[in-house]
């Protein structure tokens, strides 16, 4: 009895693994500067002569992540209480973001190689400011896309099945596609930055700005969470996320099943 009872549990806690369904969530963005041909894998970026801002939506807590880079000979100041995200015009502060700084451009790091290590860079005990030394960068990651995303998902998402190489390989997946005039996703970027003078004080400030646009929406389901995310991480256009359904009930079904199976086994005949 003991034996038949220990299987039946262990049995019991496989069941939900073989039955539960994981279905994956992709969004792909596109740079509204950039033809709807161009692909962004890389960091989507806009290079100046002062200032250089790229931006990756791979995170996988679907955090926006904002590069800007120093490439000027003077100390930079990033205003944080005046830069934001629009997401569908609505408006979401970069102030409870977390910045961390980076490198020296052009000596330790390039673009999209970063490198770590003791440097002359620091982030202002205030939290609204972002303080860049020449030749520095900094990174932070700001707001979260998923529940706009997902809300895409349930307001009567039509998408076409079809076998879509959406990482190089073709796939079974549901995807829908969209134009930038038809787009249900835009964000746009305000960096309020500006150049110091000797005495840190600020001699000139501006706004950097770009505009973003979904171009297409898919789900599948033939890919391991693992796999995802390693796929994700070679895109930063992309953001994903998954969602595990049925495991929950099945357990609950199982040990209602079991708790009968036992009691029937254990009635006197």
């Amino acid at each position: 009895m003991k034996f038949i009872n220990k299987f039946i549990f262990r049995l019991l806690f496989l069941v939900p693994i073989f039955f539960s369904c994981t279905t994956h969530y992709i969004a792909t963005m596109q740079d509204s500067d950039l033809p709807a041909t161009s692909t962004n894998r890389e960091f989507d970026y806009l290079k100046k002569d002062t200032i250089g801002v790229s931006y990756s939506f791979n995170n996988q807590n679907g955090s926006v992540r904002i590069r800007m880079e120093n490439h000027s000979d003077q100390h930079m100041l990033i205003n944080l209480n005046k830069s934001a995200l629009t997401i569908n015009g609505r408006a979401s502060g970069f102030v409870n973001g977390k910045s961390l700084v980076y490198g020296r451009i052009g000596l330790f790091g390039t673009q999209n190689i970063p490198t770590t290590g003791i440097i002359d860079a620091v982030v202002e005990n205030q939290l609204d400011k972002l303080h860049i030394p020449p030749k520095s960068y900094a990174e932070s990651s700001f707001t979260n896309l998923h529940p706009d995303i997902r809300k895409l998902f349930t307001n009567n998402f039509e998408g076409s099945l079809s076998n879509y190489p959406l990482f190089d390989q073709p796939q079974e997946t549901t995807i829908a596609f969209y134009q930038q005039q038809n787009s249900p996703l835009t964000i746009s970027s305000y960096v309020n930055y500006s150049l110091l003078d000797a005495n840190n004080n600020p001699k000139w400030s501006g706004f950097e700005t770009q505009n973003f646009y979904l171009t297409s929406i898919s789900k599948l389901k033939n890919v391991k969470k693992k796999t995802l995310r390693q796929e994700l991480n070679t895109r930063n256009d992309m953001t994903g996320f998954s969602e595990t359904k049925g495991g929950l009930w099945v357990l609950i079904g199982s040990l209602a099943g079991v708790s009968a199976l036992l009691t029937a086994i254990g009635e006197p005949q």
